[in-house]
């Protein structure tokens, strides 16, 4: 999502864009009942560390509607990880911006 911003591929961002609605919509019962799927999917792979990314990704896309469930998955993170991130597959860092930690009370 964040290369088909960065290059303008429209289509490819509606996309993924859909995909992530979807995920964390607005309404909590459908909310768990999605991630109740999507962590016992085999072929997922999602964490509730994740939801920094979708924080990271509905403000770039200016997606709001994605960042309630995404802050609520976030108060079962431990404070560390809100505010100095986490490394997702060994080499790239997703990290809340400071306004984020800010909202948590970790700055």
């Amino acid at each position: 999502m964040r290369l088909s911003h960065k290059y303008g591929i429209e289509n490819l961002k509606d996309q993924a864009l859909g995909c992530l609605k979807a995920a964390f919509t607005t309404r909590f019962p459908d909310c768990q009942c999605v991630l109740n799927y999507i962590l016992d999917h085999p072929l997922l792979e999602f964490s509730i560390c994740d939801a920094i990314a979708v924080i990271q990704l509905g403000r770039l896309t200016d997606t709001t509607s994605v960042l309630g469930f995404a802050f609520f998955l976030c108060t079962y993170l431990p404070p560390e990880f809100i505010a100095e991130g986490f490394t997702r597959d060994g080499h790239t860092t997703e990290y809340c911006s400071l306004a984020t930690t800010e909202l948590f009370g970790t700055a």
